[in-house]
C-alpha cells in the first residue's frame, strides 16, 4: 500500500522464483496454507524508522545487528568501540589463521519509495584484510546457507591515497526490487579461506544520486550511474573484478558499460539482475548487447532465474552483438534474476592475459522466437 501508517497494505506470499522442476514441469505441485494473521508490535530496534537503517553507526549500545556465526571460538564477532571510523565504533568480524569456521552478520534497512526519496541508494565505510574477498548481500539474511541476494563481492585493498589506510567509502544505487521495502544488508567473511580475516563496517545510511535513475522494471540498463560499482556483481577471486565505466568510446551507445574482467582460466565472475516482467507483454523478452576484444579463455553465458536451468553462450566477438533471454510470461508483475556469468570451461586451467566481456544497453522488449 502507499503507507505502512494508517494506509491499506497488501500481503502476497507465494514462491520467490520458480525452480528447475517447475520450469521443465516435472515437479511436484505444491500447496502453501495460511491462517491467522495478525499485527504485532515490533521487538525494540526491531524493524527501522521509514527510510532509516538500524543503527547503521554500529553503536554498541544502539543494537541490533545479526551475526551469524558458525564457530564461536573461531571468530570475534561484536559491535566494537575503536574498530570504525575514525576511531568510532565498528560493526566487526575477525578470523584468525587456520580457522575456517563461516561467519556474516547484518542490520536493516527501510529503503523509501522512489516517490519519497528519487533515485535512492546506500552507502558504507568499510575496512578489511588486503587481497581477501568479502560477500555483500541484501533481501531476508535466513542463515549462513541462504544469506539474500548477491550485492557485491569487495576485495580488501590498501588505499594509499588514505594516509592511515582507514578504509573506503562505498556507494550503491539500490534496484527498483527494493524501493518501498525492509530489507537485510548482510557481510561476510571470505568462506574458504584459512588465512586471518578481518572485515569492519560502519556508518552505514540511505542517500540519493540522481545518477542511479527512476526506471521501476529494469535497474540502469545502460549503466550510466557509472562509475558507481554494479550491485549485482560476484568474484570468486581477486584476480577478478565487474567494473561500471563511464567511456562513450568504449560503451555500446551512452557513456556507460559494464566490464567483466578477469586474470585467469579459473575465474567465475558475474554480474546479475532482476528483471520486473511486464504484465502487458504476451511474449517478455530481455536484450543485451556484449562483446569481447579477445576470444575468451572460459565460458560466457547468460543464465536464467535462480535456479540457473536455461542457459545459452553469449556473444564474444570483438563488435557489438545483441543477445535475447525469453522471459516466463506467466510471471508477469514479478522479479525474475537474468545472470551474466564468465566460468571455467572445459580446458586446462593455464596462465591468461587480462580478458574482457562488455555489457551494455538491457532492455525489455518481445522475444523474437515465439
Amino acid at each position: 500500500g502507499p503507507s505502512p501508517s494508517g494506509g491499506p497494505i497488501t500481503v502476497q506470499l507465494s514462491a520467490s522464483e520458480r525452480g528447475a522442476d517447475c520450469i521443465d514441469g516435472t515437479g511436484p505441485k505444491g500447496r502453501i496454507n495460511i491462517d491467522r494473521f495478525t499485527i504485532t508490535p515490533a521487538s525494540a530496534g526491531e524493524c527501522p524508522n521509514r527510510g532509516d537503517v538500524v543503527n547503521g553507526s554500529a553503536e554498541p549500545d544502539g543494537a541490533p545487528w545479526r551475526f551469524l556465526i558458525e564457530d564461536e571460538n573461531e571468530v570475534e564477532f561484536g559491535l566494537v568501540d575503536g574498530a570504525g571510523r575514525e576511531g568510532t565504533a565498528g560493526a566487526r568480524l575477525l578470523r584468525g589463521a587456520g580457522a575456517t569456521g563461516r561467519a556474516a552478520m547484518s542490520t536493516r534497512i527501510s529503503v523509501p519509495r522512489s516517490t519519497t526519496l528519487e533515485s535512492p541508494a546506500v552507502r558504507f565505510w568499510w575496512r578489511a584484510t588486503t587481497q581477501q574477498i568479502f560477500n555483500v548481500h541484501a533481501g531476508t539474511v535466513v542463515s549462513l546457507d541462504d544469506r539474500g541476494r548477491q550485492v557485491d563481492t569487495l576485495v580488501g585493498t590498501i588505499d594509499t591515497s588514505v594516509s592511515n589506510n582507514a578504509g573506503l567509502n562505498r556507494l550503491y544505487c539500490l534496484p527498483p526490487w527494493t524501493h518501498g521495502t525492509v530489507i537485510d544488508l548482510g557481510f561476510s567473511l571470505p568462506d574458504t579461506s584459512t588465512e586471518a580475516v578481518e572485515l569492519v563496517i560502519d556508518e552505514i545510511s540511505l542517500t540519493t544520486d540522481s545518477a542511479c535513475g527512476s526506471d521501476d522494471t529494469l535497474f540502469d540498463g545502460g549503466f550510466e550511474s557509472a562509475p558507481n560499482p554494479w550491485f549485482g556483481a560476484s568474484l570468486s577471486s581477486p584476480a577478478e573484478a565487474v567494473f561500471m565505466k563511464s567511456d562513450a568510446a568504449l560503451a555500446h551507445t551512452g557513456s556507460g558499460v559494464l566490464d567483466l574482467t578477469y586474470w585467469n582460466s579459473a575465474a567465475e565472475v558475474s554480474m546479475e539482475t532482476y528483471v520486473r516482467i511486464p504484465e502487458d507483454e504476451p511474449n517478455p523478452a530481455l536484450t543485451f548487447y556484449s562483446r569481447s576484444p579477445t576470444a575468451p579463455s572460459i565460458d560466457v553465458q547468460w543464465l536464467l532465474g535462480r535456479s540457473d536451468v536455461v542457459a545459452a553462450p553469449i556473444r564474444t566477438i570483438d563488435a557489438w552483438q545483441q543477445n535475447e533471454v525469453c522471459l516466463p510470461s506467466e510471471w508477469a508483475g514479478r522479479w525474475f534474476r537474468v545472470v551474466v556469468r564468465a566460468g571455467p570451461g572445459s580446458e586446462p586451467v593455464a596462465p591468461i592475459t587480462q580478458e574482457h566481456v562488455y555489457l551494455d544497453d538491457f532492455a525489455l522488449g518481445s522475444c523474437s522466437t515465439e
